[in-house]
């Protein structure tokens, strides 16, 4: 969180929020990973998506998709990997 701050100017209390919000979408990743679906995995990044930008507005969404991406750029790329085998 603390390279997301650094990156995007966002408020002690937006960073507080967002912790809160990334934490638990990484618990239920990880579980999805595990055993999920790719389908629950895209709604779960939508879900995410969708309350991180309530937190940052439009401009500072696009900065955190673009800081993020490759963090959770990733989780999809592991549920391919995972439906190959």
């Amino acid at each position: 969180m603390e390279q997301l701050a650094s990156k995007i100017d966002i408020s002690d209390q937006q960073v507080e929020k967002m912790t809160k919000i990334q934490k638990d979408f990484f618990k239920a990743a990880d579980k999805i990973v595990d055993s999920g679906t790719m389908d629950q995995m895209t709604k779960l990044i939508g879900n995410n998506d969708d309350k991180v930008q309530g937190i940052l507005g439009k401009a500072d969404f696009v900065k955190y998709k673009e800081v993020t991406k490759q963090s959770t750029g990733a989780l999809p790329d592991k549920m391919r990997e995972k439906e190959k085998k």
